[in-house]
């Protein structure tokens, strides 16, 4: 009850904040939506969901990578799906304790297990986001588009990723280690387990996961494009939407994505969500406060369509949890 008072109040000191910057209302906000509503192209919104969908099979695909012995890409994506809607209706990303909840319910394997991949998932993310940032600036041109700049910001996310996923395993190895030596209670030991699987993870795991966030996280750039271009039309807040290039989204957008994927959030994303897309479109991207505000919101209500309906397909698809006895058997299959 305490972390709901603390995300509710949170949510409503970031709502204000966010309504005095962009010098809007709640009666304009609300305007400004029902005229996008009436506005929205159902075969843009269409295709914006099928590139959804096909983002959760990519995400599904990385578990499996990480966590050798998963099977059915279906399952995988349904708890893919569940575990993202939790992450996004509770308070400062409790939802994700869900990931490695669901799969040692339906598929038997351990909390810490699951803990590893989820671990290594977010710095996927954030490097994925990272890297859509470096090309969507190189691309689109901000701070200077010459070869030169290309040139760098490429270079750049390329040794970042060359530097980081061969240390990640090593790096693991000492840090379980140490937390096994040190004296400490179950948070401790869980830490321990978790570090310990990842550092099992061989070199081509890690490269074969980042490969597939890659690929993961062009699709998700590609939902929020087509659900931008959704939103336009003879307007001129409609006009400045459908000016917005592909390589404009990627950098408008990557403000959004990062508010998703750093520990931080409010009920249901309220104030988080919007604070990021229009960081991300006002000071990078040169969208007008009150298109970025009105989009903002728009995205975030389609996006919480989209995701219901994956993750109320995902529960009546899901497994039946495993029994006691058939956890440890179905553990063994996989070891």
């Amino acid at each position: 009850m305490k972390h709901l008072v603390s995300a509710a109040a949170a949510t409503a000191v970031i709502g204000a904040l966010l309504l005095a910057f962009l010098e809007l209302n709640l009666a304009e906000v609300g305007q400004g939506v029902a005229d996008r509503l009436r506005a929205l192209s159902p075969q843009l919104l269409g295709l914006a969901f099928a590139f959804y969908l096909a983002s959760y099979f990519g995400r599904a695909w990385r578990l499996a990578i990480l966590i050798p012995g998963l099977r059915g890409m279906v399952q995988l994506a349904s708890i893919a799906a569940r575990h993202n809607f939790l992450n996004l209706v509770l308070p400062f990303r409790t939802g994700e304790l869900s990931l490695p909840w669901m799969l040692s319910r339906e598929y038997g394997r351990t909390l810490a297990e699951g803990g590893a991949a989820l671990l290594v998932c977010r710095i996927l993310d954030l490097l994925c986001v990272t890297a859509y940032l470096a090309l969507g600036m190189a691309w689109y041109g901000v701070g200077g588009s010459s070869a030169e700049h290309v040139g760098i910001r490429v270079a750049g996310v390329l040794v970042s990723l060359a530097v980081i996923i061969p240390i990640m395993s090593p790096l693991a190895k000492k840090m379980s280690k140490r937390l096994e030596t040190d004296s400490g209670g179950r948070l401790r030991r869980f830490l321990a387990q978790a570090t310990g699987h990842l550092a099992c993870m061989s070199l081509r795991q890690l490269a074969s996961a980042t490969l597939v966030s890659l690929g993961t996280w062009g699709l998700t750039y590609t939902t929020y494009y087509f659900m931008v271009q959704a939103m336009s039309g003879p307007d001129p807040i409609g006009q400045q939407l459908g000016d917005i290039a592909f390589s404009r989204s990627l950098v408008g957008t990557t403000g959004l994505h990062l508010s998703t994927v750093l520990p931080v959030n409010t009920l249901g994303g309220i104030g988080t969500w919007e604070t990021g897309w229009v960081g991300g479109y006002t000071l990078l991207a040169g969208l007008s406060k009150q298109a970025a505000g009105i989009s903002g919101v728009m995205s975030h209500l389609i996006n919480f369509a989209f995701i219901t309906v994956l993750a109320t397909a995902g529960y009546l698809l899901r497994k039946k949890p495993l029994t006691s006895a058939e956890a440890p058997a179905q553990q063994n299959e996989a070891d």
